[in-house]
């Protein structure tokens, strides 16, 4: 969990709520990976799991890293 400062408001779900746009740059292979899985563990994923706005995914990584199989096909799941 993550600790709120007002108990009443639910920090991901509020900045979820709030964002006409989320941009997420530098999306990293990590990132990436765990959008493309469903795997909300931190705040960012937590917020992009919860928000209904359009979602701008830019990564940034390595050109190996971005050639790998299983990157490529997590993008593909985006």
């Amino acid at each position: 969990t993550f600790k709120e400062q007002n108990p009443s408001v639910i920090s991901h779900i509020d900045a979820a709520d709030w964002a006409d746009l989320i941009i997420v740059a530098p999306a990293t292979a990590n990132v990436i990976g765990k959008l493309a899985n469903g795997i909300a563990d931190d705040m960012l994923t937590t917020t992009l799991l919860a928000a209904t706005a359009p979602v701008w995914i830019a990564p940034a990584m390595n050109v190996h890293m971005y050639d790998h199989p299983a990157v490529k096909r997590n993008i593909s799941v985006l």
